[in-house]
């Protein structure tokens, strides 16, 4: 086992091999677009997990890549979008470093149904755009990991996950100071990791409402 998988199963979540050993036994299948530029390759440890997914899911996790001559998004490449249960819904940006794979996991569980819908209780479902900005930390891989599971179960969510660094690179600034840091329909709502689901609903219900 791996350094980074050691880690992962020590903060409670499971690496990629074991998530996608689940995955292969769900009830459906995940398609992922990854778009890039043509003059840009995908980042490594990116591609690998997506070869890995692929093989290690026997199929169950389908990959479509996509190249563009021009990038019109206002997040870095690559862009990694998935399909099954979460039906485009959950978006990447800038790609998936280091610990932040476990947020891919997580993705992929609740994309496939290999796990139930975990949803917040007393806190009543809202439309809104939600963007998180991450870097490769464990506040952003459980603030991520809970951002997933709610776009599973608010059917009306739809959330971009960002890479800091990749979108200071590419764009030459950076977008936050602070990470990780919550925007709900373009208006800032909160830094640091949510501590559970419910903490994380109920900010995005109160951005809304506001």
């Amino acid at each position: 086992m791996s350094l980074l998988d050691k880690l992962l199963v020590l903060l409670g979540f499971k690496p990629l091999t074991d998530v996608l050993v689940v995955v292969r036994r769900a009830p459906s299948s995940v398609d992922l677009l990854v778009e890039r530029p043509r003059d840009m390759t995908l980042p490594r440890d990116l591609a690998e997990s997506l070869e890995l997914a692929v093989e290690a899911s026997r199929g169950k996790v389908r990959v479509e890549e996509k190249i563009t001559d021009k990038w019109v998004y206002q997040y870095p490449p690559p862009r990694l979008v998935v399909g099954g249960l979460l039906g485009g819904r959950l978006e990447f940006y800038g790609g998936i470093p280091d610990v932040l794979v476990g947020v891919l996991g997580e993705a992929l569980l609740q994309a496939s149904g290999a796990v139930g819908p975990e949803c917040p209780r007393r806190v009543k479902p809202v439309k809104a755009n939600v963007v998180l900005y991450v870097v490769a930390g464990i506040p952003c891989l459980r603030a991520g990991s809970l951002l997933v599971r709610l776009v599973r179960c608010w059917s009306e969510l739809r959330a971009w996950v960002v890479e800091v660094k990749a979108y200071e690179k590419w764009f030459g600034k950076k977008p936050v100071e602070e990470t990780p840091s919550l925007f709900v329909n373009g208006e800032y709502a909160a830094s640091g990791a949510p501590s559970n689901l419910n903490a994380l609903a109920k900010v995005i219900r109160e951005s809304v409402e506001k």
